[in-house]
């Protein structure tokens, strides 16, 4: 917002102050004067209303808009994407679009991320010139909107059509084994360690919003397995291809003697070499 303002110093200086605190004046009068100063439109579509963006506020079925939407599997807003247009393709009958690439925030139809190249069919200049022909549509004679769900499969670095989100599919449970294996059967057993909130596991890859470090996109994990407060569980080599397209989830069952916790998990892709 501000890279992009043509606001004085002083404003500018005012709304960096306010902004790790935005939750708390969002409502405020004097918040948003400040960031109407930096941001003029910004008086134009905040509603009077403070809990008017709480969750549940709005009722979709409300709505009843042509949506297209374009998302990265490593961009940070990617899962709100995905709800999004599961909720309103149900519930709407305006046209919906969904297009889903191997791409960061800030890495839009680009073909590679800072470790991995998904090649030149990840590269999408040809959805760019679809977005303006989604706006088009149905206006002095045009053709209908396409409507739907594309996503890029990574690994087979392919683009392909899809019926719904999520798409028809076949469940696969795993477990964690005591010693770190991942069967398709119920496991039982343990494993502890120690960890220090001093020395947090670094993040590496993954969806995360801007560039620079720690930079977005797939990446090595190696290191990090190798610190004591990371555990791995791996399968055995795969014989033939696994498509994972939909959402994967993890129950988890910890203790800990600290009186907050955090757990990360992570899906990773172990390559030959």
């Amino acid at each position: 917002m501000l890279a992009a303002s043509s606001a004085d110093a002083v404003a500018a200086a005012q709304a960096l102050e306010l902004y790790p605190r935005w939750p708390e004046f969002i409502g405020d009068d004097g918040g948003r004067r400040v960031v109407s100063t930096v941001l003029p439109s910004y008086a134009q579509w905040v509603p009077p209303q403070p809990d008017y963006w709480l969750p549940g506020r709005v009722d979709l079925e409300d709505i009843d808009l042509p949506v297209w939407r374009l998302a990265g599997w490593y961009d940070v807003f990617c899962e709100g994407t995905l709800a999004a247009y599961t909720a309103l393709a149900r519930t709407n009958r305006a046209p919906q679009r969904l297009i889903v690439g191997p791409w960061t925030h800030i890495g839009m139809f680009a073909q590679s991320t800072p470790e991995v190249d998904f090649g030149p069919e990840a590269a999408g200049a040809v959805y760019a010139a679809e977005s303006e022909a989604f706006l088009r549509a149905g206006v002095d004679g045009t053709e209908p909107a396409k409507t739907g769900v594309t996503v890029f499969v990574m690994g087979d670095n392919t683009w392909r059509d899809l019926p719904s989100w999520p798409p028809p599919s076949t469940e696969m449970a795993l477990y964690l084994g005591a010693a770190g294996e991942l069967p398709t059967t119920t496991a039982r057993g343990s494993q502890s360690w120690k960890h220090d909130p001093s020395n947090p596991v670094p993040t590496r890859g993954g969806r995360t919003l801007q560039g620079g470090l720690p930079f977005p996109g797939p990446a090595d994990q190696r290191l990090l397995s190798e610190r004591g407060d990371v555990r791995t569980w791996q399968t055995e080599p795969l014989e033939e291809d696994l498509t994972v397209i939909g959402t994967v989830t993890a129950h988890l069952h910890a203790s800990s003697t600290a009186p907050v916790f955090d757990l990360v998990v992570k899906l990773c892709d172990v390559h030959p070499d």
